[in-house]
Parts: C-alpha cells; sequence; structure tokens
C-alpha cells in the first residue's frame, strides 16, 4: 500500500507532472480546498442567475456552433448537457491506459476547481471521488482532435457521471450502472453548462504529456568504477670488459712516428683515461699507462703522442626493479563516456645546430631545438547498464611512461594499451588483460680470431 507523503488541494496549489503522478499512485491525498469551493459556488450561482433572467449567453441558453442564435428553454438546458457528452462519445480503438485516464481526471479537476467555469460542486465532488476510489472510465485511444479540443476522449472520461460508459473497478471493467449498485451512487443530472465544461479541454493530451514528462525525468543511474593498474619490471644486466694497447716509436728518414696496436670494446679506450671520461663508465674500473711515445709535426699541426702501453678493466652489475600501482577511480551516468587522464609532458632534446661567426671559436654559438612528448595513464569507459544490474563496459586503456633517456636521443617511452567490452555484475571484479614476457640476452663483443685467446681478445 502506498505510503501518503503530502496533501495537495485542487484549485489551490500548483499542480506540477511529478505532483499529478503522485494524486495518481495514492502517494499524494487531494482534495478540493475550501476557498476554491467558495469560488466554485460563486460561478455556479452565475450560470444559474443566467438561465433564470433568459438572457442569451452563448453555451448556456443557446445552441453551439451554426446554432448559437438558437434559444434554449430552462427545461432543455438540461436535457443538452447529456446530448453533448453522448453525441461526442465517437472515440475508437484500444482504451488508453487506466493512469492516463486517472491523469486526465485529476488534470481536468484542477481546472475546474479554479471556479472559472461554472460547473457544479457536487459534479467535482463526484470526479474527486472517482479518483480517490479509483473507478476510472474506460477512454478509447482515438477521436482527439488535437489543439481544437479532446472532445470525444473527455466524452468518454464523463459518460459514468450520467450511467453510461464503462469503468475498471477493482481489476473488473465494468457499466457505469454496475458501479452504481455496487457503491451506491446514482447519476447527476447535469444542470446549464456543465456538460460544455466537461468536455472542452485538452487534458487528453496533457495527460501524454505527464507520462511524457515523467519518462524523462526518471534519474540515470551512476557507476563507480575503480580500477587497478599493476605492473612490475625486472631488469638485471651484467658486464665487463678490457682493453688495451700498446705502442712503440719508429725513425724514418730522420722522423719519429708512433706505432700502436690495441682493443676498444663496449665503450672502453685504454688510450684516454682522462677522470671524466672514466666517470661515465660506471662500475668498477680500474686501469694503467705507460709513458708516452712522441711524434713528429706533421705540416706544422701538433705532434702526436700516444701511450707506451695501456690497459683498462671495467666490471659492472646492474638491477632495476620497477613496480607500477596504478588505481584511477572514476564516476560516470549510464550510457556515457568518461575518460581520465593523469600524465606528464616531457621535454627532449629534438635537434642540435651551431653558429659560427667568422673564424673566431669562441664566437661558436650552440642552438638546441626541445620538443615535448605526452607520458600518461588514459582510460576511458562507457558503463550500460540492464535491468538484472548487470553492466556491460566499454573499455579503452592506454599506458606510457619514459622507460630510458639517451643525451643525445632523448627519452624512449613506452606504451601499453588494451580495448575490450565485457559484462559485470554489481560489485564483481574481472580482470581485462596482461602480458608476461621473459626475455634473455647475451652478447658477446670480441675481435676476430684474437676473441678465442683469453685475455688479449
Amino acid at each position: 500500500m502506498s505510503k501518503i507523503s503530502s496533501h495537495f488541494q485542487f484549485g489551490e496549489d500548483y499542480l506540477t507532472a511529478g505532483k499529478a503522478i503522485k494524486i495518481a499512485s495514492g502517494e499524494i491525498k487531494a482534495t478540493i480546498s475550501e476557498d476554491s469551493r467558495k469560488k466554485i459556488r460563486k460561478s455556479r450561482q452565475v450560470v444559474e442567475n443566467i438561465v433564470d433572467k433568459g438572457n442569451p449567453v452563448y453555451g448556456i441558453n443557446t445552441g453551439f456552433g451554426p446554432l448559437c442564435t438558437t434559444m434554449i428553454s430552462k427545461e432543455e438546458t438540461k436535457i443538452l448537457q447529456s446530448n453533448i457528452l453522448q453525441s461526442h462519445s465517437v472515440g475508437v480503438g484500444d482504451p488508453i491506459d487506466n493512469e492516463i485516464a486517472k491523469l486526465m481526471l485529476i488534470l481536468k479537476l484542477q481546472s475546474l476547481s479554479k471556479g472559472y467555469s461554472g460547473i457544479a460542486e457536487s459534479t467535482l465532488d463526484r470526479i474527486l471521488w472517482h479518483i480517490d476510489n479509483d473507478a476510472i472510465p474506460i477512454v478509447p485511444s482515438q477521436g482527439s482532435v488535437g489543439a481544437s479540443g479532446d472532445l470525444a476522449p473527455l466524452s468518454h472520461l464523463f459518460l459514468p457521471l450520467i450511467g453510461l460508459g464503462k469503468v475498471a473497478y477493482e481489476g473488473e471493467e465494468i457499466p457505469s450502472v454496475d458501479l452504481f449498485k455496487k457503491t451506491g451512487l446514482v447519476s447527476l443530472d447535469l444542470g446549464p453548462k456543465e456538460g460544455l465544461a466537461l468536455i472542452n479541454g485538452t487534458q487528453f493530451i496533457a495527460a501524454h504529456a505527464v507520462k511524457v514528462i515523467e519518462k524523462l525525468d526518471i534519474r540515470r543511474r551512476q557507476v563507480f568504477v575503480e580500477a587497478v593498474i599493476m605492473e612490475v619490471s625486472l631488469d638485471k644486466r651484467k658486464s665487463a670488459g678490457i682493453a688495451f694497447n700498446a705502442g712503440m716509436g719508429m725513425e724514418y728518414d730522420n722522423q719519429k712516428f708512433p706505432i700502436f696496436a690495441g682493443t676498444m670494446l663496449g665503450g672502453l679506450n685504454s688510450l684516454v683515461l682522462e677522470p671524466s671520461s672514466l666517470a661515465q663508465l660506471g662500475g668498477f674500473v680500474s686501469g694503467a699507462q705507460g709513458p708516452p711515445v712522441e711524434g713528429v709535426e706533421l705540416g706544422g699541426a701538433k705532434k702526436i703522442s700516444l701511450p707506451s702501453f695501456g690497459v683498462i678493466l671495467r666490471a659492472l652489475q646492474a638491477n632495476s626493479d620497477v613496480n607500477v600501482l596504478s588505481t584511477p577511480h572514476i564516476l560516470t551516468t549510464d550510457n556515457e563516456d568518461a575518460e581520465i587522464l593523469v600524465g606528464q609532458n616531457i621535454p627532449y632534446q629534438a635537434g642540435f645546430t651551431s653558429t659560427l661567426g667568422g673564424t673566431n671559436i669562441s664566437s661558436w654559438t650552440p642552438i638546441v631545438s626541445i620538443q615535448r612528448q605526452d607520458v600518461a595513464l588514459k582510460m576511458k569507459i562507457k558503463p550500460q547498464i540492464n535491468q538484472s544490474d548487470y553492466v556491460k563496459l566499454n573499455i579503452e586503456q592506454e599506458v606510457s611512461e619514459v622507460a630510458g633517456t639517451d643525451p643525445v636521443l632523448g627519452p624512449t617511452t613506452t606504451k601499453r594499451s588494451a580495448k575490450t567490452v565485457v559484462v559485470v555484475k554489481d560489485q564483481q571484479t574481472v580482470a581485462i588483460g596482461g602480458l608476461m614476457r621473459d626475455n634473455q640476452s647475451v652478447s658477446i663483443s670480441k675481435v676476430p680470431i684474437l676473441g678465442d685467446i683469453p685475455i688479449i681478445g
């Protein structure tokens, strides 16, 4: 049983589509306010006075349309009201939903309770009884002439007031006369102008509009998605190398020339053992050099000198463990796209040029061009909820990050993406994908032929 949450007064309170729906469902109890009843009685008295005086007023004591100049006697005005209901009850087709018909009653009662139509108070009380007791008239779905007036549907709506037509009552569709027998009601004798007041209006169209508004006003369901993006990367590297060289001086035609031989592998160079060069190697580095062997000036160039011997040893082990755990959360509405983007804009060196003014090297000017690249976590989701609380998720996910940076080439980025459609139950966890990869690589650098000889190669 519906719980009554508030009260509504016809003719006085402002009627909205939402309130009309709640009155129809029984959530709101509705009555005709006392102030409205005073206006209704006063308006009705105006109509009675016109009839008593016999002055011609259209719709009260005259015919309708082309018969507007035809006077209707006081005795015939009551017959006219019944005739106008019956003559316009020409609707066809399947009956409208009971809720629509009940909304028509509610909308019509609100209009008539304003006290401007001249309708009798007893007639409005009967309409209110039909609303309160769910005795809903059967109204055909076809017959309205639109904005010119819902004459046919409204005529069918109010036939039960005069004992005609059918009603839906207590789960049955019964003739109005049977309703009178069950409830003890009697047929109303409509007075002057009442029939015209009842069928004039657009409550058939308005009731359908109320149902449309109800559908549009349904609060759309929302989805809260909590994602977990996990990545584990293990990188273990070991490198070792040795480079050496030996040199000696030779004399030819009274000129000295240095001669040398050696190895240069894995970035190791035993010819240069400067601290700045050694610092770039990393790991354990050890080396030694002998005294230089000087050469001669060639064409005025600087003398070339090489170490008489040199050796450099390097050992390095690098372990890199990366654990990435991202938990993006996003709240969105049913059947709407939602996107979350978290990232950085990384600058990197894209090019290098230089200019030289004149012949002076001190005027050399480097020009470095910088570009930027986005690295981010991006997730795009479109949920669609069905009646069973299952959610269809259209998911697009992309994760990009900087894997390493080269001082010359710039950053190296990685990108992982997934695009899929899954169906999950509310509160259910689902794994959409993943990648497991195990790479092993062994790299050996050596001098051909000599590389198979220990230490030397």
